[in-house]
């Protein structure tokens, strides 16, 4: 078989596999959903899981983040049966299409070793980690003069979604100029913001509306929905710009 064939066979067996597995996974990725819209307490009342976990990152005041992960890590902990069915939808899809595991049939559609992937990612991060240990500090010291990573510091996970905001850069990331700027860099790269009125852009501000951009392929390619709750600061930049 040609190159080019085997390549056309993995893409279309790669297909099929994506299929098998959503349609595995339809009943955990929907109690998921549901399980996620659902409230839990948080430091003065109570939010919605998913906005809680986008709130995270934004709050400002250490304790109430503090109160906030132990609240989400602790509703996780308590409802962990739909995310390992939907984890373990991969692993059925795997074993119905006749590989050993998931990560077999990975290897096989995209034509990459994920083992020799990983020993080349592990040799990076261990070429670097005396470089990513100083600027964890320089970063920590932004965030709190008087924190510290761990193990000598007190630094936490809360600490480090904080800190990956940039939060003394949301200044020059004001919310009025979020659309503006998003679309000045699209039209310099060449493409119209909108595809010539394919895509629609859905940025009002209402209740129960996700906190991250995301996109709604209606009818591809005339109907897409591009919905974003616009805010402040560097990662809703980089959120819209994604989608």
């Amino acid at each position: 078989m040609e190159e080019d064939d085997r390549r056309r066979a993995r893409a279309l067996l790669e297909f099929v596999a994506s299929q098998i597995e959503d349609r595995i996974a339809a009943g955990a990725a929907e109690e998921i959903a549901a399980l996620e819209g659902a409230q839990v307490a948080v430091p003065n009342g109570t939010q919605p899981f998913r906005e809680a976990v986008a709130q995270l990152p934004t709050e400002p005041v250490r304790a109430r983040r503090e109160l906030m992960e132990q609240a989400l890590s602790g509703f996780l902990f308590e409802n962990p049966r739909p995310y390992a069915r939907r984890r373990e939808a991969a692993s059925e899809t795997a074993r119905l299409l006749g590989f050993d595991s998931y990560v077999a049939l990975r290897d096989f559609v995209s034509g990459l070793s994920h083992g020799d992937l990983a020993a080349e990612c592990q040799a990076v991060l261990d070429r670097t980690a005396d470089a990513y240990r100083d600027v964890l500090g320089y970063v920590m010291k932004k965030l709190d003069p008087e924190l510290r990573p761990r193990p000598h510091g007190t630094a936490r996970r809360h600490d480090l979604l904080r800190a990956a905001t940039a939060p003394w850069l949301a200044e020059h990331f004001p919310r009025e100029d979020l659309l503006p700027s998003v679309i000045r860099c699209v039209e310099a790269m060449g493409f119209h913001p909108s595809a010539n009125g394919r895509i629609q852009l859905d940025t009002d501000d209402r209740p129960g509306k996700s906190p991250r951009a995301f996109v709604a392929d209606v009818r591809v390619p005339d109907d897409v929905r591009l919905v974003v709750r616009r805010g402040q600061g560097l990662e809703d930049y980089y959120s819209l710009l994604h989608e």
